[in-house]
């Protein structure tokens, strides 16, 4: 099997483990319950599980291509970065933040 395929079925798979127990999420379960407060758990949980799930098609998609090829090595290093400063610029946001 691929790596890529692999790597993408592992965090498809813990997706709705996130969603299921947010407290996994680093940073979120050392906050005190005050600052818990202040956050929308839901949106938070729904937002984190949302991004592994489409990190981990894409990882999956990223196996489709050919094997051993420096551009498919290259492109996915550019998208994981491209996406990782997308996701935690959103999650850093006053987005989570209750309404």
């Amino acid at each position: 099997m691929n790596t890529f395929f692999i790597l993408g079925l592992i965090v498809l798979i813990l997706s709705p483990v996130i969603y299921r127990f947010p407290m996994l999420l680093a940073g979120y379960n050392t906050m005190s319950k005050k600052e818990r407060a202040k956050i929308d758990e839901k949106r938070l949980k729904t937002y984190a599980a949302g991004g592994l799930a489409i990190w981990g098609i894409v990882t999956m998609l990223f196996g489709l291509l050919p094997e051993g090829a420096k551009w498919v090595d290259i492109s996915y290093v550019c998208f994981i970065l491209v996406f990782l400063v997308v996701f935690l610029v959103a999650t850093n946001s006053n987005r989570m933040q209750k309404k």
